[in-house]
Formats: C-alpha cells, structure tokens, sequence
C-alpha cells in the first residue's frame, strides 16, 4: 500500500494516520477500543513521539511494558508540563487529537494522573490541576542521528 500525504506536509503524521493509528479525529465503531498507553507506545519516529521502549513488547510483560511507556513519554516536558507561572497543565496534543482512546477530557486527566511524575499527579489530585489548559505543539521533524 503506498502512502499519499493528504496534506504534502507531514509525511509522518500522514503514515501514523494511516498505519499506526487509522482514524484519527473520526468517530469509530463501537465495538473498537484501544488501550490509550498505545499512543506512548507505538511511536512514528518524529521527534515529537514518546521515547523507543528498550525492548521489544512481549504477551507476559506487555502491561508493564506500556505503563512504562506511558510513565516515560509523561515524565518529557515535550509531553507533560506544569507551568508554575499560570499554574497550567499542558499537555501533548496525543489528548486533543484522540480525545476518545482516553474518555474525553476527564479521562484523560486521570489518566495524566495516572501515569505523570508525582509531583504533576499531586496537583490533579489535590485540585489545582483540573483540565489541559493547552496542548503542547507536536514536532514532526524527523528523529535522526547525524552521520
């Protein structure tokens, strides 16, 4: 199957939609459901994406495996912040653009709590952090090691 950019500009973004994560932004049938840690998980290789696993994901370590996963990807500012300025949480924009894999905006505030440092779980437990005030911008530069 070739890949044909809809847009021309991010040609990861174009692969992901349409291999890693088809649908993305469409409403999906009922019966399919995804473990959101997949998006911490399955990477694209942008540089935005969360970091590569250290080994391949197996069926006897697979839980571990991706809340690993997800616990790395939510420990990088380029996935998780706390703006101690405004006192915001921000966020990837993986919970904007699949805002259902988590259960909409409340799931996937628990779900930060969840799996983010301490420090960023304690501010949405103890109230201070009640929503995403913003999506932190994805970059789809490609992730690459010099010659």
């Amino acid at each position: 199957m070739a890949l044909v950019p809809d847009d021309g500009d991010d040609p990861l973004d174009d692969f992901e939609k349409t291999f890693v994560f088809p649908g993305r932004g469409q409403a999906k049938p009922a019966a399919w459901a995804l473990d959101p840690r997949a998006h911490f998980a399955l990477v694209c290789g942008a540089r935005g994406c969360p970091p590569l696993q250290p080994r391949a994901f197996l069926p006897e370590s697979l839980d571990v495996q991706l809340d690993r996963a997800s616990r790395d990807a939510l420990a990088s500012p380029r996935h998780l912040n706390w703006d101690a300025r405004t006192h915001a949480l921000e966020a990837s924009e993986v919970f904007e653009w699949y805002a259902a894999d988590f259960g909409g905006a409340d799931g996937a505030l628990a779900f930060i709590r969840r799996y983010a440092p301490a420090s960023v779980a304690s501010r949405i437990q103890h109230g201070e952090a009640k929503r995403i005030e913003r999506f932190i911008p994805w970059d789809w530069t490609l992730n690459q090691t010099p010659r």
